[in-house]
């Protein structure tokens, strides 16, 4: 069984995954940072993986392609990629690989359900309105376009 559960620092949202087998628990950290760093008046919006190196891919999403949209929008770009990459972690997939049901449950996922299933069981704290998801998939849309895909 694999249990996924949704922890907090803070603002900061990150998941602890937890493998239960006949030989005990074996526990992880699913945990996506991101910062904003000003150079010369400008502001950079940056994530990290879990192993501390930039996400090369978001970082020239977000800081290049959407250079032109406002502060908050990019926020926005950096919290949604977060989640994506922590939800492709915990299912072991890149979004360009989904299957519907892959894109079903990520929905699932952003909206905070906790299903339930015979393998994976989620406990989620955070909801979502149908808005910030739909606005989330937006931005989806757009990163898998600008990485080619």
């Amino acid at each position: 069984m694999i249990l996924i559960k949704e922890k907090h620092i803070g603002n900061e949202i990150f998941f602890e995954k937890i493998i239960t087998s006949d030989k005990g628990e074996l526990c992880s950290e699913i945990r996506y940072r991101s910062v904003i760093l000003e150079k010369e008046s400008k502001n950079y919006f940056v994530i990290y993986t879990p192993l501390m190196t930039i996400h090369s891919n978001a970082f020239s999403f977000i800081n290049f392609f959407k250079s032109s949209h406002a502060d908050n929008s990019r926020i926005k770009a950096q919290q949604a990629l977060k989640l994506l990459f922590s939800y492709e972690k915990i299912i072991g997939k890149e979004l360009a690989a989904f299957i519907p049901t892959d894109i079903t449950n990520l929905k699932y996922f952003l909206h905070g359900y906790s299903p339930r299933g015979q393998v994976i069981q989620l406990e989620l704290k955070t909801n979502r309105s149908n808005q910030t998801v739909n606005s989330y998939l937006s931005i989806y849309r757009q990163y898998l376009s600008y990485i080619g895909v």
